[in-house]
């Protein structure tokens, strides 16, 4: 979410409830994987076609859930968008450009950063510099270009600040934490 609210902020994006739906799909952009068998979300290896199917499906089934909470509508849009990629190639529409909502883009690159950075049970976190350097080959590609360069503006030493305070904090600080920087 720290990503994200950057990000946004380096864009200009000051509208305090759009800010709010980022931050709160930011917290709730995977609840669909609850409908992912975890043999699937903990394997160690690649994932077969057939895996890969079904972890596509986390993004509408997410959507559908979020869509229940009456003020989480932008949100579940987002949660609902974020692995649509620049270029088309993406999930589960296939948007491209400027067709994929600007906060779903944000989230896109937040998303990737995190998860990039982040250890996986099928592979240790990167370094930072090495995950910037693969978001900025896929400018243009999965990622629009200007989310990207909004994230360079950014600045290394304020991304590893936000990991840091992301990794150093309980859920209920992250989620108090981001709500104030969206809302401030």
């Amino acid at each position: 979410v720290g990503y994200a609210m950057a990000m946004a902020e380096e864009l200009g994006l000051e509208d305090d409830e759009l800010r709010a739906q980022l931050a709160w799909a930011g917290f709730l952009h995977d609840i669909g994987k609850i409908g992912v068998p975890d043999a699937i979300l903990l394997k160690k290896s690649s994932l077969n076609q057939e895996e890969w199917e079904e972890i596509k499906r986390h993004p509408q089934i997410g959507y559908e859930i979020v869509t229940q909470i009456s003020f989480l509508q932008e949100a579940a849009n987002i949660i609902l968008l974020h692995h649509e990629h620049f270029d088309g190639r993406g999930y589960p529409k296939g948007l491209r450009k400027e067709n994929i909502p600007l906060p779903a883009r944000i989230f896109a690159v937040a998303d990737a950063l995190d998860a990039m950075t982040t250890d996986r049970p099928y592979r240790p976190a990167r370094k930072l510099k090495e995950a910037l350097e693969e978001i900025r080959g896929l400018s243009g590609k999965q990622f629009c270009p200007k989310v990207v360069k909004a994230l360079f503006a950014v600045g290394d030493k304020k991304l590893l600040t936000i990991k840091q305070q992301v990794k150093g904090a309980g859920d209920v600080t992250i989620i108090q934490k981001s709500l104030e920087f969206a809302l401030k």
